[in-house]
């Protein structure tokens, strides 16, 4: 490489020297570190770069503090026989990342290392030679994302009203724990008049309630694990090998729970009714649904406790008319949509709106999200509520903006989806012919199942010009390999790993390292479920981009919006009013 000198002046012998001398600058000031040492760990040399790192005035005083590589370097000093051992083998090593002291006080940065084997004029190894640079930032980033991801994990499993296990984590149990030849089965115990108790002691009393009911089960049933699969039920998984014994079991718990539990407003009478099934790998309904279907079945028998009954509860292909009526009300307008807005932080106003899909069965009354979309799913009519759901929101997103509502518009799009190849071509094509603002929202832990289909179809819907949003982020396993590979402009942190920020420092250090994350990977972040104002300023405080919850609205339908064009305006002046008369978080 020749290097040219823009200064005419600079000629003859200074000129030769000049290359050398930018040499000697870049190497006085780099922040890369050069070392070397001798094969039983003796510092030989070290470059300023290093010297300084290690926190030291110069290279004789750190020679004399790191005595030995594998006695005074590494946290963990089995590092030095790994790296030994590699470096031995390969004749190099890279990227080696390790944990080292850094000068007397002890404290400790993180590096990585990579380093070769230099031999003498006979062949022999005679030295080791090598760079290193500090990656403390990075890791300690690593680890707070790592910890995030644990607890995210946990609370996934984790009901967030009671604390108990969940549903997925009595799932993740029976899956786990099941051998080929076992006899499990499903336990579950609904509390009766729980809505009635409920709306009598509020939701806190009747949290109190469901906790006290799982202590008492687990007291008189002391080998199952006790999980809360809905407001009202909660279940365990028990052995069915003798179905009578089992049915005994379920009884004597009932009737050793039948006792008041005693709440702030007085006595609550507490009465059970159990439901039993069996793992049976040619059913199609899941066992636990199949164990509470059987205490309802029990329930309306006047019975303690039963078995599921098959017959009873009929042909799981009624889930098929339920997905044919629901077409039919999107042509009716029974099904429709729904829009809740997002507020930017940064500026105060509301600058997106999330399209909910709603149901109002003109016989069943509303019918909830949590059943109409898993059965879509199941039956693979998700593809047309969803195709229809895009078509209604660029149709409606047209009258917003003749109303002077401009917004983008956010749309959940199934994991599923992702992988439909005819979907994709479907929906491309819609997206052709209009010039609609528009957000897909996928969940991570969908895109790790099939990572290289699912990136292509986000990287094809990106370059239609679609804003790609991670939705339910902290809910799932979390990668930061699949994050890091997303190419979304958005990450939204969900509820559960929100809603007691104002409780613990923790928290706020973990959504923190979230945020910071997402910015580095230069995504926006938007925390959603926000309930409360005080929740809204802390995250504010912490760097959040946008949020989204009942704190700022509820969701309306078209007509709302369109009917009150003020609402937002005046909306975001009133969340900006509520987010400075909030307390500052201790």
């Amino acid at each position: 490489m020749r290097f040219r000198d823009s200064d005419p002046s600079v000629s003859g012998k200074n000129a030769a020297q000049a290359p050398q001398q930018m040499l000697e600058r870049v190497y006085e000031h780099t922040s890369i570190g050069v070392y070397r040492t001798s094969m039983g760990g003796e510092p030989l040399f070290a470059s300023p770069a290093l010297v300084r790192m290690m926190g030291y005035e110069t290279e004789e005083e750190w020679a004399a503090s790191v005595s030995r590589m594998d006695a005074n370097w590494y946290v963990d000093p089995s590092r030095r026989a790994t790296f030994i051992k590699r470096i031995i083998e390969d004749g190099c090593i890279t990227n080696f990342e390790s944990e080292i002291y850094v000068h007397r006080t002890g404290e400790t940065i993180w590096v990585t290392e990579s380093a070769s084997v230099i031999n003498d004029e006979a062949g022999e190894p005679a030295f080791f030679e090598g760079i290193i640079e500090d990656i403390t930032e990075r890791k300690l980033l690593e680890i707070a994302l790592e910890t995030a991801r644990q607890k995210a994990e946990r609370l996934s499993q984790e009901d967030a009203e009671t604390g108990l296990p969940n549903r997925r984590a009595l799932e993740y149990m029976i899956m786990h724990n099941r051998c080929a030849e076992d006899k499990t089965g499903v336990a579950a115990f609904v509390i009766r008049r729980f809505t009635d108790i409920q709306s009598a002691v509020g939701y806190e009393e009747a949290n109190r309630l469901v906790n006290e009911v799982a202590s008492r089960i687990s007291q008189l049933f002391p080998e199952g694990f006790i999980a809360r699969i809905d407001e009202r039920t909660l279940a365990t998984s028990i052995e069915v090998s003798d179905f009578e014994a089992a049915l005994e079991t379920l009884s004597a718990i009932v009737h050793g729970c039948a006792r008041p539990v005693i709440l702030s407003r007085g006595a609550i009478d507490v009465q059970l009714v159990g439901g039993l099934a069996p793992i049976e790998e040619t059913s199609d309904i899941n066992i636990i649904d199949r164990a509470r279907i059987a205490a309802d079945q029990s329930m309306e028998k006047e019975q303690e406790a039963g078995v599921f009954d098959s017959k009873a509860y009929g042909d799981p292909t009624e889930t098929l008319s339920l997905m044919t009526e629901m077409i039919a009300a999107m042509d009716s307008g029974d099904f429709y949509v729904v829009y809740q807005p997002k507020y930017e932080i940064r500026t105060g106003r509301i600058n997106g709106l999330e399209a909910l899909a709603r149901w109002n069965h003109y016989i069943k009354g509303p019918i909830s999200p949590s059943v109409f979309i898993p059965a879509a799913e199941a039956t693979g009519r998700i593809s047309v509520m969803t195709e229809w759901m895009i078509r209604k929101i660029i149709e409606e997103q047209q009258t917003m903006r003749a109303c002077g509502i401009e917004a983008r518009i956010s749309i959940n799009i199934s994991g599923r989806l992702l992988n439909d190849k005819r979907f994709v071509h479907r929906t491309l094509d819609i997206l052709k012919r209009t010039d609609a603002h528009l957000c897909f929202e996928v969940t991570e832990t969908m895109v790790i199942q099939n990572p290289k289909q699912a990136l292509e179809t986000i990287r094809k819907f990106r370059d239609r010009g679609i804003s790609i949003s991670i939705d339910d982020y902290g809910t799932g396993l979390s990668s930061l390999s699949y994050l890091k590979q997303i190419p979304a402009h958005e990450l939204k942190i969900d509820r559960t790993f929100v809603k007691d920020l104002l409780k613990t420092a923790s928290d706020r250090l973990l959504v923190k390292s979230t945020i910071d994350l997402a910015h580095a990977l230069g995504m926006t972040v938007v925390a959603e479920g926000i309930e409360d104002f005080g929740t809204l300023r802390a995250l504010a405080g912490l760097g959040a981009d946008e949020a989204q919850g009942f704190c700022i609205s509820h969701p309306h339908r078209l007509d709302h919006w369109v009917d009150n064009v003020g609402a937002f305006p005046k909306r975001a002046e009133e969340v900006r009013r509520e987010i400075i008369k909030s307390p500052d978080v201790a």
